[in-house]
């Protein structure tokens, strides 16, 4: 949205293709943007026919646009416009936010995607990452080449949107705000509460995500299995976390990996107390006992012993750490300091 609203300011015609969400209100309100309804996008599945009927729709609005570049983000528009824009020879900055579920550590991603990928980004005026580790896997992957890419620091937060109305004094209340997946580290939170539970009653546990969307069997059971405990509440996921936020005091997010993590820096912003892994997307915000706690490995244990490091934190150590994590965001992370980064970009490429 910053980015949008950037280009427009300048003067420029801005169209935006997307799915019906509960954005699509936001962007059909915004003064002077073309928004354009994308269909059949199916976010998780593969159905060849509808995979043929989204790139089949981008080709005709692209065709019908004749825009001067494209910016495109995740990853199936990524590789459908980027092969559009390729065969049409109009320039793209692709955006890889993150690399997603697609992607198995160790192992990247399938033969096929990473074939998509590597064709459509080859020829990109520009490929931006929000973190460099992802980076540095597509280029051993040699999926990319180092040429034409570049790090940014995520999507900016607007930090006077996400701002602390309540300072906590004392940590009790604890939130995982994300998608219920394996990856996202919900069976550790779980595990890590229900054994903190046993030795401290004058704590609370807070879930938010769908819950009744689950697809893992031992994620629907372990939440089935705290449902009735009065030490949780398990709350549908929301696009809009502040409420979440302010009545919690610490986030934790065990996750395996993140672009970068949007829940973290809007907690930072906020002045909550964060617990996070040591992974990219999240090492990256996080200065291990200055303005969060970094998880020593992922693992309830681990996340049972940030918890009780967090619990045993006085007054003072908790306005510190939460003072300095929202400086951080301030510093580095702002809506309009991204907005700076993405024009340095499209000055380098000439693209504005």
């Amino acid at each position: 949205m910053p980015l949008i609203k950037e280009l427009l300011l300048k003067g420029n015609q801005v169209f935006c293709l997307a799915p019906k969400d509960n954005f699509t209100k936001i962007l059909e309100a915004l003064p002077g943007l073309h928004y354009l309804h994308l269909k059949y996008v199916q976010a998780r599945g593969m159905n060849p026919f509808f995979e043929l009927l989204l790139m089949a729709h981008i080709l005709v609005r692209v065709k019908r646009i004749k825009p001067d570049l494209v910016i495109s983000y995740t990853i199936k528009p990524n590789i459908y416009a980027g092969i559009i824009c390729r065969w049409l020879n109009i320039p793209i900055m692709n955006n890889i936010t993150g690399l997603g579920s697609e992607y198995k550590e160790g192992r990247g991603f399938s033969k096929a995607i990473g074939k998509m990928l590597h064709y459509t980004l080859e020829k990109s005026t520009a490929v931006i990452f929000h973190n460099s580790a992802d980076k540095e896997c597509l280029i051993r992957d040699a999926i990319i080449q180092e040429k034409n890419t570049y790090v940014i620091n995520g999507s900016g937060i607007d930090i006077e949107f996400f701002k602390c109305r309540n300072k906590i004094r004392r940590v009790n209340k604890f939130l995982f705000l994300g998608r219920l997946l394996p990856e996202k580290g919900i069976l550790e939170f779980i595990d890590a509460a229900r054994e903190i539970l046993i030795k401290r009653k004058d704590v609370s546990f807070t879930i938010v995500g769908d819950s009744y969307s689950v697809d893992n069997e031992e994620i629907r059971i372990a939440l089935e299995r705290i449902r009735d405990d009065k030490s949780f509440t398990i709350r549908k996921f929301t696009d809009d976390p502040r409420s979440c936020l302010e009545k919690s005091d610490c986030l934790i997010l065990p996750s395996s990996r993140e672009g970068l993590s949007k829940s973290l820096m809007e907690a930072m912003s906020m002045e909550r107390v964060v617990i996070a892994s040591n992974v990219p997307g999240c090492s990256e915000l996080l200065d291990n006992g200055k303005n969060g706690v970094i998880l020593e490995e992922i693992s309830w244990r681990s996340v049972y012993n940030a918890i009780s490091t967090v619990l045993d934190m006085d007054e003072n150590e908790i306005l510190l750490l939460t003072e300095s994590a929202r400086n951080k965001i301030k510093s580095e992370y702002t809506a309009e300091f991204i907005v700076n980064q993405y024009n340095n970009i499209l000055h380098q490429n000439f693209l504005l």
